[in-house]
């Protein structure tokens, strides 16, 4: 009776003990992500509350709006919450744009990973740029320099390599390749007044923490 009362305890403990060291490194591996970013504490998502309803989806008039009303923010990003997958080909090659991003201009103003080949100011200044993960520059290209290079997608749109970035660290966001497609969408939208088009993610940047 006491044997199987002291394996009962130790076991009750040990399940405890274990439940705790995962609840833990949970916690330590959610609380990881953008903490390499210096921008990390100026930086909100765009939630609005419809009614009895909560949208992370917005619409594209919708950040003018808000820097108009609101001084403190200093820039606004948006971006399509999801990631996509393509085929595209290079020189004749077939290839597959594997969860990429598509995201504004200035993603490296909100997220600046470390850029290892071109710059982050070419992806923003460069119509039809496309930025790619350094992991999969060898699968496309090997040894060859990927900068100037330009992928054909299915759709017939050429797409100019840019920037070759790393992203190694814990970050919220995790794509192979970024595009800035929406640029043209938001602009229509802008364009139209369009306010009922929920199609879109969006951040803002705050000028100070304090204005949270």
């Amino acid at each position: 009776k006491n044997k199987l009362f002291f394996f009962l305890t130790v076991l009750g403990l040990a399940t405890g003990m274990t439940g705790i060291i995962l609840a833990l490194s949970y916690w330590e591996d959610e609380s990881a992500y953008n903490q390499w970013n210096p921008n990390k504490d100026n930086i909100a998502e765009v939630i609005v509350h419809f009614n009895d309803n909560i949208w992370q989806w917005q619409v594209a008039p919708l950040a003018h709006y808000l820097k108009e009303s609101a001084p403190e923010i200093e820039d606004f990003m948006y971006y399509k919450p999801y990631y996509s997958s393509d085929p595209a080909t290079y020189q004749g090659k077939n290839i597959f744009l594997k969860n990429y991003f598509n995201t504004q201009a200035n993603f490296f103003d909100f997220f600046p990973l470390e850029v290892t080949a071109g710059t982050a100011g070419r992806f923003k200044t460069t119509p039809n740029a496309i930025a790619i993960e350094e992991k999969q520059v060898f699968q496309i290209f090997g040894d060859e320099d990927p900068i100037g290079k330009v992928f054909q997608t299915a759709q017939g749109e050429s797409l100019v390599v840019t920037t070759v970035y790393r992203n190694n660290r814990a970050t919220s966001v995790q794509p192979n390749f970024l595009v800035k497609e929406v640029e043209n969408s938001i602009k229509g939208g802008i364009k139209n007044n369009n306010w009922g088009d929920f199609n879109y993610g969006l951040l803002v940047k705050l000028k100070n923490k304090a204005d949270f």
